[in-house]
């Protein structure tokens, strides 16, 4: 009786690695990024917060900026090929803060920030030549840039690295076959198709001839 007990949960075990491996899902056993599909609206505050407060300073630094890697449209990967990338820039969010003066703002930003960075060094990472390439781009721009600048791009992009960033890293799936996502931080209306909208107004004229008779 243990032996088969035993059996079942191996193949168990065997069965849930596969669909692990097979949605490219970027998990370890004590990786815990699925914490992050929705953001206490308390620590959102407080990032938004200090984006807003750097975004209203005059600013005469003529930045090149490159965290999103916008240049390059492939580098706008999905899953867990998305993971090395996100943690780069998590890092990176960690340096920039531990470097600023301590406020009580930069204090419980740099408190969110490094605890996704251990969250997020606990996960599986892949390395295909794809994610190489991206990756060795971020490394050129951050080697390239002066600090002040990588400081303004870093503040900058607080919340779409939170919120988009990391989005696109645990909803992978969902947000290829539904581009606007169900999550209510991405303030998003899906478009109504054509014939959608000619059934609906062919229904609503039906009701109001209907009502008359």
């Amino acid at each position: 009786m243990d032996v088969t007990i035993r059996m079942l949960a191996v193949t168990s075990l065997y069965y849930t690695f596969l669909w692990d491996t097979a949605t490219g899902h970027p998990l370890r056993t004590h990786c815990h990024i699925h914490r992050y599909k929705s953001i206490a609206p308390s620590t959102m505050s407080q990032v938004k917060q200090l984006q807003n407060l750097h975004e209203m300073k005059e600013n005469k630094l003529k930045c090149h900026h490159g965290l999103r890697l916008k240049k390059f449209p492939n580098c706008d990967l999905q899953g867990n090929e998305r993971l090395i990338l996100t943690q780069h820039r998590v890092s990176l969010t960690v340096k920039v803060l531990e470097n600023m003066t301590m406020t009580g703002l930069v204090r419980q930003n740099l408190e969110t920030f490094s605890i996704l960075q251990t969250e997020l060094s606990k996960c599986e990472m892949i390395k295909s030549p794809e994610v190489e390439m991206c990756l060795q781009h971020l490394n050129k721009y951050t080697e390239r840039v002066s600090a002040e600048c990588l400081q303004e791009d870093a503040l900058l992009n607080l919340v779409w690295i939170l919120v988009e960033d990391l989005g696109f890293l645990i909803h992978r799936k969902s947000r290829e076959k539904e581009p606007w996502g169900k999550d209510p931080q991405f303030n998003l209306k899906r478009p109504v198709p054509k014939k959608h909208r000619e059934r609906r107004k062919h229904k609503k004229n039906r009701l109001k001839s209907n009502s008359r008779s």
